[in-house]
């Protein structure tokens, strides 16, 4: 109950954002997006040309969330569904291809703004987002809305495909968000400047800041769970290099989602024999109201601050 709660509250601060909530009343055209994070990106997009709904609730967990009944039948009557795709929601997949086969729009981002190449090693491999030699694809990193560079691109297609599915002209507030996206870039790499760059090293949860680490010239160490979705499990030999890796390099900190359990990293955490801290990071879903991350730009600056200040 608690979780739909919050759902509906954060629904009422998308429709604030479009102008006004989607109830029955309202005759705009409906456009339903997956996570929160692209609910946000829409309704900045959009300006108030269309109503927006989410399907997922705040600190929701994008891999494992899966749509309700009542969700998916929802989603039959909107003019278009924003996914990530890439296998993103991929617990909500046969859903939204049910959907797209029944002839609801569907546009998954993640595919149309030049997705990585996803290679993931052992856990203290280093690798997420570059192939080296010997190493070989294992399909396409998820994670795009990490670069805002992707994301800028992604305001200008999203508002071309509300242009040609909804036939709303948004090209007035996508210009004015698409330029507050971009300035998000510069703000981002002037924080990450300020880290020495012999410091500009992470450990995560699982792959998820291989777009952010080439943006901003980190280098990922390695991961707890070596996979892109939190789905995956780490092996006892994995979570052992890793062990050695954090003592090796001298590791201090490890970065987890506040969307996912940080078990796994609190037990490295104790097993390395000295203190490292774990740093829980809005990555996967906005925050709460008072979170400081209720917005895109607001989440992407508060996990680089959180980033600088721990690095």
């Amino acid at each position: 109950m608690k979780r739909f709660l919050v759902l509906a509250v954060f629904l009422v601060a998308v429709g604030s954002a479009c102008g006004s909530t989607s109830d029955g009343g309202d005759d705009r055209p409906l456009v339903i997006a997956t996570t929160t994070i692209l609910g946000d990106i829409v309704a900045n997009t959009a300006g108030d040309a269309v109503q927006v709904e989410v399907l997922m609730p705040i600190g929701a967990d994008p891999h494992d969330f899966a749509l309700s009944a009542r969700q998916a039948a929802r989603l039959r009557d909107a003019t278009l569904v924003v996914a990530i795709g890439v296998g993103l929601e991929e617990a909500s997949l046969d859903v939204l291809d049910a959907a797209e086969q029944d002839g609801v729009a569907v546009m998954r981002v993640g595919e149309l703004v030049d997705p990585q190449p996803l290679v993931i090693g052992s856990a203290a491999g280093g690798s997420e987002g570059r192939a080296s030699s010997g190493e070989e694809p294992q399909g396409f990193d998820p994670h795009v809305w990490m670069d805002p560079v992707r994301m800028a691109l992604a305001v200008e297609l999203i508002a071309d495909r509300l242009h040609t599915s909804a036939g709303v002209d948004v090209s007035v507030s996508s210009a004015a968000y698409r330029t507050r996206v971009q300035d998000l870039n510069l703000e981002l790499a002037r924080m990450i400047e300020s880290v020495p760059p012999e410091r500009r090293r992470m450990v995560t949860n699982h792959f998820s800041y291989g777009y952010y680490a080439n943006r901003y010239g980190i280098t990922l160490l390695g991961a707890v769970i070596p996979a892109h979705t939190t789905g995956a499990e780490t092996s006892a030999a994995d979570f052992a290099a890793l062990v050695e890796l954090l003592k090796r390099e001298g590791v201090s900190v490890v970065f987890g989602s506040a969307t996912e359990p940080t078990t796994l990293a609190d037990a490295l955490a104790e097993e390395v024999g000295y203190e490292v801290k774990v740093v829980r990071l809005p990555t996967g879903s906005l925050g709460e109201p008072g979170s400081g991350a209720e917005t895109y730009i607001d989440m992407m600056r508060l996990s680089t601050s959180l980033i600088v200040e721990n690095l």
